[in-house]
């Protein structure tokens, strides 16, 4: 297996212990196109969400976190829609 050197974790606050959970849970399923090139871990912490990502470069670093955080913005806007939580999402342009 190549060595993954590039590494870096990421900790997004929920309202509660349950929902972060339910977001790992439907992240989980959801595993990386190269595999071999990008590794990540999915765990909640209290009411925190934390993704911890090993990748074999800064490039392949960017699109992992942005499709997270694009997959993340989805999960939060669901709960949103139906009263699960209530803090808003604003997308900038």
């Amino acid at each position: 297996m190549i060595p993954l050197p590039i590494k870096t974790a990421i900790s997004i606050p929920f309202p509660t212990e349950e929902l972060a959970g339910f977001a790992v849970q439907i992240l989980s399923p959801d595993q990386e196109l190269k595999p071999e090139l990008v590794k990540r871990t999915l765990k909640s912490s209290q009411n925190n969400l934390i993704a911890d990502f090993e990748c074999i470069d800064v490039r392949m670093l960017r699109l992992c976190i942005n499709s997270f955080l694009e997959n993340t913005a989805l999960i939060i806007s669901t709960m949103q829609e139906f009263s699960l939580i209530g803090f808003k999402i604003t997308k900038q342009d």
